[in-house]
């Protein structure tokens, strides 16, 4: 507060003043030079105004300033409390999250360890029911004389082999017929071994399997087999070479090609012939 008969130079009341204003306020406020019963009426009445005018000028635009900025600040502080709590609320909510996920988790764990346990127990009986079949198939496949059997038919030569389809089958074949199907082809090939293959079964017709004692004698039978379709005892009998799995599956897709030629072309003739079917002429039948 400003001494008595010094003017205020800070606070609402500094500024700049008119010269009757600087008068009254120095009349009023030095009680050493006027006393208060000396103070007109009139000036009371100015300085009243003049108050009032400052007071209105002055201390109510700063109080009205800082009332918008009290305001201002509570608005902010409203929304830095709901910020708050909705920060408070999301972190809850993370929380709730990350229990959730450890919860999953933890079910995850379980569920998979009985997983594996299941697949371990599953395993362990497949095995076991595995190694039993193997077992009891091991004793019958497995025999001396199949393995014998094996090595010998792996490592055979097939090139003097050849094996005849369509030849009657008996229980206790004894290749009776053979000597009549070699006046039919006019041959008299050297036989080291006939066999028939695979076991009889009643109504069918088991592949016989001859071994010649040269690739000579084969090719000659080969060569002369279609003598067979004259033959009333033979017509049905086929002779090929003795091939392997893949040469058969090879040999079945030529003979398939070969029928399909002959019913395009029904007036010509063909044969396979180095892997393929070719067409014969008539004077190379």
């Amino acid at each position: 507060m400003a001494m008595a008969g010094t003017r205020p130079s800070t606070g609402v009341f500094s500024g700049e003043y008119n010269g009757a204003e600087e008068s009254l306020w120095d009349s009023l406020s030095t009680p050493s030079k006027y006393k208060l019963e000396k103070v007109s009426q009139k000036d009371l009445v100015e300085w009243v105004e003049m108050a009032g005018r400052l007071l209105i000028e002055r201390v109510y635009p700063v109080m009205k300033s800082q009332y918008s900025v009290a305001k201002k600040c509570s608005e902010v502080e409203k929304k830095l409390m709901e910020r708050q709590e909705e920060l408070i609320s999301a972190q809850r909510a993370l929380v709730g999250a990350q229990a959730q996920l450890v919860k999953l988790q933890e079910q995850l764990l379980e569920k998979r360890e009985q997983v594996i346990t299941d697949v371990k127990t599953t395993a362990k009986e497949e095995m076991r029911s595995f190694s039993t079949v193997l077992e009891k198939e091991c004793k019958t496949s497995l025999a001396p004389q199949r393995i014998q059997r094996a090595v010998a038919t792996a490592s055979e030569d097939r090139s003097c082999n050849i094996v005849i389809y369509g030849l009657t089958d008996s229980p206790g074949d004894k290749e009776e017929l053979l000597p009549e199907l070699w006046t039919t082809l006019a041959e008299k090939p050297l036989v080291k071994s006939a066999q028939r293959l695979g076991r009889f079964i009643a109504g069918q017709t088991r592949p016989m399997k001859i071994s010649l004692a040269s690739k000579e004698m084969q090719s000659c039978i080969l060569s002369k087999k279609t003598r067979l379709r004259e033959s009333e005892l033979f017509s049905r009998v086929y002779i090929s070479p003795d091939l392997t799995s893949e040469e058969r599956v090879a040999r079945a897709v030529l003979v398939k090609k070969l029928k399909e030629e002959k019913e395009r072309s029904p007036g010509k003739s063909f044969r396979i012939k180095g892997g393929e079917v070719v067409e014969v002429s008539s004077g190379t039948q």
